[in-house]
């Protein structure tokens, strides 16, 4: 029973917690692994097919899925931590005008 309250009281906690918030697009964390797995296992593939050694093909294809699963989840971080965006809103005599700003910067 003290466990389940500990659990419960813990989880309370977190919900309350303030934490900060930026407005940054997230989709890159999620799309640059899956390019980078597909491509690295492409590469393992062809690595497989060049060495003659078709019984160790699923050992090239996993390790091409692993590296290419960590240089894209290096490269969607590095994105999502430099980007900055921005939602404006500008009003005239006739309209209001609602936009965009994109930061990225390349270094």
């Amino acid at each position: 029973m003290k466990r389940v309250l500990a659990v419960l009281v813990l989880i309370t906690l977190l919900a309350f917690l303030p934490c900060m918030a930026g407005a940054a697009d997230v989709g890159p964390i999620f799309t640059r692994p899956l390019i980078g797995m597909s491509t690295g296992a492409m590469l393992g593939f062809l690595a497989a097919l060049v060495t003659g050694e078709p019984e160790d093909h699923g050992e090239y294809v996993s390790i091409g899925l692993g590296v290419g699963f960590a240089f894209g989840l290096a490269l969607g971080i590095y994105d999502v931590v430099n980007a900055s965006a921005q939602i404006y809103q500008r009003e005239t005599d006739h309209e209001k005008i609602y936009g965009m700003n994109i930061v990225i910067p390349l270094k």
